[in-house]
């Protein structure tokens, strides 16, 4: 077994370092870059089956084992110079690149400060990345190209992470739902739930525009028991670790030690919420919807204060057919080149980087629609 892992891993690295290139036309290039501390995943069967049903879906794949001496923006804009990627996927607990992003004055467009976060903005483009400017970030996004996503699962909420075979069970649940979700015999309009708390007034007007329609609730309790979800929208403040919302009539803090012992209907989750997959916490909230014994395959959150304002651009995108990763690519790319132009702010490398953190934690090439399984409610 050891000589197996060995070679297996061996390949990945050749993969990664000699940058060979297989793609023909009508395919679509991804980047793997798979963390060394599972890169035993990568002889499961779960992992293989995925891998053969992303090939079926003409996905040529590259393959790259990182340590930590690799986990740095450097090393992935090599990676993805060499492979030139439609997708990049980051599975496992793999660093994420940081960004200065500047805080200006809103009365003479200072800067006031500038703060570093974890974002996935310098691994979309070929271009260099803007410090600032908005001439500089509009190329920028002109020429992003590459949808990002990551499947990290390394949850845990004490100082003693999973051990190895129990993180690898893991992974291989959420590539088992993932097949069943990719085979679905029989697709369906979406079910959609959304909980609005007062202080978002304008995010219960935004969902009125999109489709599929969202059933509304006021109680966070009663939201989750609606049985087989396609899609759950919150917005609420949030931490790290904790959903602020309306729960059982009170308006409480839910941490995350509650929330994954409660009842999960949905398969995806966007959170309008601050910090709520923020990378360097492994215990945060986005990442405890995502458990074995939950349907749940990816959700949309930030990385840092802010969320995903407008969505419905986002939406708009997932029901024309694009995948997660590419509708989030081009709801980034729409609100820095044109929503925000025409209602006069800067691009979001001077405005505090709002849209900054956003990221899906989930599998970037996967499609929205509903799922026949089960009776529903």
């Amino acid at each position: 077994m050891r000589i197996f892992l060995a070679l297996a891993w061996s390949f990945f690295l050749i993969l990664s370092l000699t940058g060979l290139s297989f793609a023909q036309d009508g395919t679509k290039v991804l980047s793997l870059l798979i963390d060394r501390e599972i890169h035993e995943i990568s002889v499961r069967d779960c992992f293989k089956q995925w891998i053969q049903e992303l090939e079926n879906e003409d996905y040529v794949i590259f393959y790259h084992v990182l340590g930590k001496e690799s986990q740095n923006l450097k090393s992935y804009k090599e990676i993805i110079t060499n492979d030139q990627p439609d997708y990049v996927i980051k599975l496992g607990n793999l660093k994420m690149p940081e960004v200065q992003l500047a805080q200006r004055n809103k009365k003479d467009r200072s800067i006031k400060e500038v703060i570093s976060v974890q974002s996935y903005f310098p691994l979309m483009s070929l271009e260099p990345f803007p410090k600032e400017g908005r001439d500089s970030s509009k190329k920028y996004f002109r020429s992003a190209s590459v949808a990002i996503g990551q499947i990290n699962l390394a949850y845990h909420m004490s100082s003693t992470p999973l051990p190895k075979n129990q993180l690898l069970d893991q992974y291989c649940a959420y590539f088992e739902k993932n097949l069943a979700y990719r085979n679905c015999e029989r697709k369906v309009k979406p079910k959609a739930s959304a909980m609005v708390e007062s202080d978002f007034p304008n995010m219960e007007k935004s969902l009125t525009t999109i489709d599929p329609k969202y059933v509304l609730y006021q109680d966070f309790s009663k939201m989750i028991e609606r049985k087989s979800v396609d899609m759950t929208f919150v917005a609420a403040h949030g931490t790290s670790r904790t959903l602020f919302v309306t729960n059982q009539g009170s308006h409480k803090g839910i941490h995350v030690s509650e929330l994954a012992s409660m009842p999960n209907n949905s398969r995806f989750w966007n959170l309008y919420s601050c910090n709520i997959l923020n990378n360097t916490d492994q215990a945060n909230v986005g990442r405890s919807l995502m458990l074995t014994s939950s349907p749940t395959l990816g959700v949309l959150g930030s990385t840092k204060s802010g969320a995903m304002a407008y969505p419905q651009f986002f939406f708009k995108s997932l029901s024309e057919g694009q995948t997660f990763g590419k509708a989030l690519l081009s709801y980034l790319k729409f609100m820095a080149l044109e929503y925000l132009v025409l209602i006069d702010q800067e691009s979001y490398f001077d405005n505090n980087g709002y849209h900054g953190g956003l990221i899906f934690n989930g599998d970037p090439t996967l499609k929205f629609y509903g799922c026949a399984e089960e009776s529903s409610i």
